[in-house]
This record gives structure tokens, C-alpha cells and sequence, in this order.
């Protein structure tokens, strides 16, 4: 079942031309252009089947958005509103695709739930250079937001030990980790989804070189207990991710797929 799994990525950009440049020359990403009733989607494919798209968006601050499919896209919405989510968009279908809507769960996080006809199979391995490998949420009301989340998606949810005295609230599928949660900031009036991608070689030489090519540096490669080392980045545009690198002191692989 893929019930609960990550499956595509857009990004809206104010700079189309500028952020191609950005992500082609620091994951290697091949973009192919689409024409569509909103204008021009870039599509891009990673190495694991997955991807995503980049297209013009004007106005806001750009961000990831993720998706995520579910085998019923209704009954899910259903589920979204009695646990105090939203929904921001009426179900949508893309042809010979599936059915999508955007949600955003209790303290605000947006994600689109998307119910596709035929889910990807993915290779059971752990994420590679250039391919997206991590999600977290920062949660207004992390126990409430736990629950909701667990509960749209089948997550299970639990409390994972990183080292040193630290712990993260983990969310599991199929017994694997894949998104984690934090407490928002104090000053923070609503949550939101953030993603990591395999940096290409070391996280310290990925970072060098985002910053190089006009990204800004957020937080300095640290490491995360087992789990490996992350920098958190800002594109040119402002879109934030991190730069993960995997160690290979768990079992493989490391990730839900």
C-alpha cells in the first residue's frame, strides 16, 4: 500500500530563469518544460522515479509544497475537517493523474493530499544525491498535530533517541521514519512542512557550494545524532530545504519509501 507516502514536490518561483540555474547546478536536476492553462511547468524526475515541478508564481514568499498520496482522497478529507484541519482547495483531478486537494492541518501547515490512479514503485534503498529523503513539520501545537497528521496519513508516532540527551518526535511508516515534528517558536503564528534533500557528496561541500550559487545559509551543517548531518538552506528566491547527508550506521534502507 503507499498509502501515506511522499510523491511529488512543487516549488512557485518569482524567478523561473534564476531558479532552473540554482537546482540544475546543485543537484543536477533535468528539467523538461509543459504548457499548461496556468503557463509553463517544469517537470523535473530524480533518480528514484519521484521529482517534482517548478513553476512562475508571483506574491508570496516562494516555499516547497509537498504531496502526499492517500488511497481514498475523500475519506480523508473527511478526516481532515473532524480533526480541525482545512481544506484549502475542493478536490481537483489532474487527467490520467488522480484527484488532489490542498489541506493544511490544525496550526496551518499546508500540504496537498493527492489520491493517484497508479502510486509509483520506488527502490527499495535508501534516497541517493538530489533526491528528497526528509520531511518536518513545525508545529504550533505539536501533540495536537501529531495526532492529526497520524491520523490523515497512518503514520505511527514516536519519540526517537538522537544522542547526547536529544529527541525527536518521529513519525513512522511501514516501520521506517519518515517526517519528523518540532515545536514551532514562540513568535512563530503558524506551522508549516519543510523538506531535505541528498546533498550531492558531503553536506559541508553542498553547502559551499548552494551559497555559491546565491543560496543563504540558515543553519551550518550539524550533525543529527545517528541519523546523519543537515544544513538548512535558502534558495535565491527565499524557498527554504536542507542538505542531508545519510550516514550509513543504520540499516538500509535508512527511510520510508
Amino acid at each position: 500500500m503507499a498509502h501515506g507516502r511522499f510523491v511529488w514536490h512543487d516549488l512557485g518561483s518569482g524567478d523561473v530563469p534564476r531558479d532552473l540555474n540554482f537546482y540544475t547546478k546543485l543537484f543536477g536536476w533535468e528539467f523538461s518544460e509543459n504548457m499548461g492553462n496556468a503557463g509553463a511547468y517544469h517537470r523535473f524526475t530524480t533518480g528514484d522515479g519521484l521529482g517534482g515541478g517548478l513553476f512562475d508564481q508571483s506574491g508570496p514568499v516562494p516555499a516547497w509544497l509537498a504531496y502526499i498520496h492517500v488511497d481514498d482522497l475523500e475519506d480523508c478529507l473527511i478526516t481532515v475537517m473532524a480533526r480541525g484541519g482545512t481544506v484549502l482547495m475542493d478536490p481537483y483531478k489532474i487527467p490520467n493523474k488522480g484527484t488532489m486537494a490542498l489541506i493544511a492541518g490544525p496550526g496551518g501547515a499546508m500540504i496537498t493530499l493527492i489520491e493517484l490512479e497508479e502510486p509509483p514503485e520506488l527502490p527499495d534503498r535508501s534516497p541517493e544525491a538530489g533526491e528528497f529523503c526528509w520531511y518536518s513539520i513545525s508545529a504550533i501545537d505539536p501533540m495536537r498535530e501529531a495526532a492529526f497528521w497520524s491520523a490523515v496519513c497512518g503514520w505511527n508516532v514516536e519519540e526517537v533517541d538522537l544522542g547526547g540527551g536529544d529527541k525527536s518526535t518521529t513519525f513512522f511508516r511501514d516501520g521506517k521514519p519518515i517526517a519528523g515534528l518540532t515545536p514551532a517558536d514562540e513568535d512563530q503564528d503558524q506551522g508549516y512542512w519543510s523538506l531535505a534533500i541528498v546533498a550531492p557528496g558531503n553536506c559541508a561541500e553542498a553547502t559551499m557550494k548552494a551559497k555559491a550559487l546565491g543560496a543563504t545559509e540558515l543553519m551550518p551543517p550539524t550533525p543529527m545524532g545517528e541519523m546523519g548531518t543537515m544544513s538548512v538552506m535558502r534558495d535565491p528566491g527565499g524557498a527554504a530545504f536542507s542538505l542531508w547527508e545519510q550516514t550509513n550506521s543504520l540499516r538500509e534502507p535508512q527511510f520510508a519509501r
